[in-house]
């Protein structure tokens, strides 16, 4: 009986021992799942790191194409802005040389005819010296000649006249067909200049949408595009030096929940909070900012006790219910692009000024 009892245990021994050997069978199969499945989520996350540093080179190398091809241009431009000033010029010069010849011309011809006239006063006046003498010998003969002289005189001298009238006319005519020519030339060259600046803008805004876009990808958006040209926004329009500014100031409340804001600048008693997206197309993102954000700013940062605190939004796209709404609640809306920073509602700007007596 002790010896049936013994195999008893000897075989639920053997079966304990198999059964912990599928189990460890079955560990050792999840495990290299587990480690295969580690593998290939470790590659998978590799090739996308890899296909995004890609993508970035290459939006960067586009960029530094487009830099290229616009620096072409702009001394393409320059070289045809600098032919047409040649140009134009020797047209000038060309034309005040044949105003000068004609001038000297007339002039010429001018002292020709006081030379002719000269020649026939003194002609005249021998014929006239010659009448007093014969005048001594007969009055009436010398009367006719002295009649017909001054005639003679009066003839030249409406001839002249009228000579040098007609003269004055034609360098007159001359002189507004000059004009003429001239403001068309600088009417066009304004033109071209109008032209040049529109591409140039043009240019500008889609480099600088191209570059928010890889900041935006890149996450930056806020120190690479907003908080440079911040301060100089706030002096342009406000008159403001700022003390202090910072981007993703993070913070935690009593109950240790995180907030973080995106742009934190102050100068002396005046806050400035800015909510940055690239896209900022929900009424949400506008009502959350002013009824949640603001409050938490003026409650969680030390360095704005006292202060008085001025929301802005930011981004590349503002929809027009955004700006409309964000004016309506004397909030700030700058947009980014074109000229870089640029307030989209000048009436809340106004406001602000006068408040602060900026």
């Amino acid at each position: 009986m002790a010896k049936a009892s013994i195999e008893k245990r000897v075989d639920r021994l053997e079966e304990a021992l198999t059964e912990l050997a599928q189990q460890s069978r079955v560990t050792e199969i999840k495990l290299a799942a587990f480690i295969q499945e580690m593998r290939d989520y470790r590659e998978e996350n590799d090739r996308m790191i890899q296909e995004m540093k890609e993508e970035n080179n290459r939006m960067i190398q586009e960029m530094k194409e487009d830099t290229r091809l616009l620096g072409e241009r702009l001394d393409k431009t320059i070289q045809e802005m600098k032919e047409d000033t040649r140009i134009f010029k020797e047209r000038t010069d060309k034309t005040i040389q044949e105003m000068k010849e004609e001038n000297n011309r007339m002039i010429q011809e001018m002292k020709e005819d006081t030379r002719l006239l000269g020649e026939r006063l003194d002609k005249t006046i021998q014929e006239m010296k010659e009448d007093t003498r014969i005048f001594k010998e007969g009055v009436n003969v010398y009367q006719d000649r002295l009649d017909k002289t001054v005639q003679e005189m009066k003839e030249d001298t409406r001839l002249l006249g009228e000579r040098l009238d007609k003269t004055i006319q034609e360098m007159k005519e001359d002189t507004r067909l000059f004009k003429e020519g001239t403001d068309r030339t600088i009417q066009d060259m304004k033109e071209s200049t109008k032209t040049f600046e529109e591409n140039m803008n043009k240019t500008i805004r889609d480099m600088n949408r191209r570059w928010g876009e890889l900041a935006n990808k890149m996450g930056t958006v806020t120190e690479d595009i907003v908080a440079p040209g911040f301060p100089f926004l706030i002096e342009r329009h406000f008159g403001l030096s700022l003390d202090d500014i910072s981007c993703r100031r993070k913070v935690k409340d009593k109950s240790g929940n995180r907030w973080e804001f995106d742009l934190v600048a102050r100068s002396g008693n005046i806050a400035f909070i800015v909510d940055v997206k690239s896209d900022y197309n929900k009424i949400e993102y506008l009502d959350h900012f002013i009824q949640v954000l603001l409050p938490k700013a003026a409650e969680l940062l030390p360095d704005l006790k006292g202060c008085k605190i001025i929301g802005c939004i930011a981004s590349f796209r503002l929809a027009p219910s955004i700006i409309e709404r964000a004016s309506e609640m004397g909030i700030l809306a700058i947009s980014l692009g074109g000229d870089y920073l640029e307030f989209c509602n000048q009436e809340v700007v106004e406001s602000i000024r006068q408040t602060i007596g900026g």
